[in-house]
Protein backbone atom coordinates (compact mmCIF):
# COMPACT_ATOMS: atom_id res chain seq x y z
CA UNK A 1 0.00 0.00 0.00
CA UNK A 2 1.16 3.50 -1.10
CA UNK A 3 1.62 6.68 1.21
CA UNK A 4 -1.30 8.10 -1.80
CA UNK A 5 -3.94 4.76 -1.20
CA UNK A 6 -6.73 5.98 0.13
CA UNK A 7 -7.98 5.05 3.56
CA UNK A 8 -11.26 4.88 5.26
CA UNK A 9 -12.25 6.01 8.89
CA UNK A 10 -15.47 4.89 10.29
CA UNK A 11 -17.23 7.33 12.40
CA UNK A 12 -20.81 7.45 13.88
CA UNK A 13 -23.20 9.93 12.63
CA UNK A 14 -23.02 11.15 16.01
CA UNK A 15 -19.70 10.80 15.82
CA UNK A 16 -19.41 12.58 12.62
CA UNK A 17 -21.37 15.57 13.89
CA UNK A 18 -19.60 16.37 16.57
CA UNK A 19 -16.43 16.54 14.60
CA UNK A 20 -17.69 18.69 12.08
CA UNK A 21 -18.44 20.94 14.94
CA UNK A 22 -15.22 20.70 16.46
CA UNK A 23 -13.51 21.87 12.70
CA UNK A 24 -16.07 24.71 12.14
CA UNK A 25 -14.98 25.64 15.10
CA UNK A 26 -11.51 25.09 14.21
CA UNK A 27 -11.55 27.04 11.10
CA UNK A 28 -11.71 30.59 13.51
CA UNK A 29 -8.76 28.98 14.62
CA UNK A 30 -6.73 28.03 11.88
CA UNK A 31 -4.05 30.53 11.57
CA UNK A 32 -2.91 29.40 15.45
CA UNK A 33 -3.80 25.11 14.62
CA UNK A 34 -2.28 25.09 10.92
CA UNK A 35 1.21 25.43 9.92
CA UNK A 36 1.72 25.04 6.20
CA UNK A 37 -0.42 24.15 2.65
CA UNK A 38 -0.46 20.34 3.40
CA UNK A 39 -2.28 20.90 6.39
CA UNK A 40 -4.62 23.23 5.18
CA UNK A 41 -5.51 21.04 2.57
CA UNK A 42 -5.83 18.26 4.77
CA UNK A 43 -8.69 20.19 6.87
CA UNK A 44 -10.06 21.84 4.04
CA UNK A 45 -11.01 18.32 3.04
CA UNK A 46 -11.70 16.80 5.86
CA UNK A 47 -14.49 19.58 6.33
CA UNK A 48 -15.64 19.51 2.62
CA UNK A 49 -16.14 15.41 3.29
CA UNK A 50 -18.30 15.98 5.76
CA UNK A 51 -20.35 19.08 4.44
CA UNK A 52 -21.25 16.81 1.93
CA UNK A 53 -22.27 13.77 3.88
CA UNK A 54 -24.14 15.67 6.90
CA UNK A 55 -27.15 17.29 6.13
CA UNK A 56 -27.74 18.07 10.21
CA UNK A 57 -25.49 21.06 10.12
CA UNK A 58 -27.22 22.84 8.07
CA UNK A 59 -31.08 22.22 9.49
CA UNK A 60 -32.40 25.00 12.05
CA UNK A 61 -32.35 22.90 14.90
CA UNK A 62 -28.78 21.91 14.42
CA UNK A 63 -27.79 22.85 18.28
CA UNK A 64 -30.15 20.48 19.71
CA UNK A 65 -29.15 17.73 17.17
CA UNK A 66 -25.19 18.31 18.04
CA UNK A 67 -26.28 18.65 21.84
CA UNK A 68 -28.08 14.63 21.45
CA UNK A 69 -25.21 13.60 19.45
CA UNK A 70 -22.72 14.66 22.63
CA UNK A 71 -24.68 13.33 24.88
CA UNK A 72 -25.53 9.96 23.81
CA UNK A 73 -21.17 9.57 22.73
CA UNK A 74 -20.69 10.64 26.78
CA UNK A 75 -22.96 7.49 27.43
CA UNK A 76 -21.78 5.37 25.67
CA UNK A 77 -18.12 6.19 26.45
CA UNK A 78 -18.95 6.62 30.21
CA UNK A 79 -19.53 2.41 30.70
Amino acid sequence: MGTTDPITISLSKNEAIVLFEILSRSTELRSSIIQDKSEKAVFDQLCAGLESILVEPFQPDFKETLKKAKQEIAEKFSN
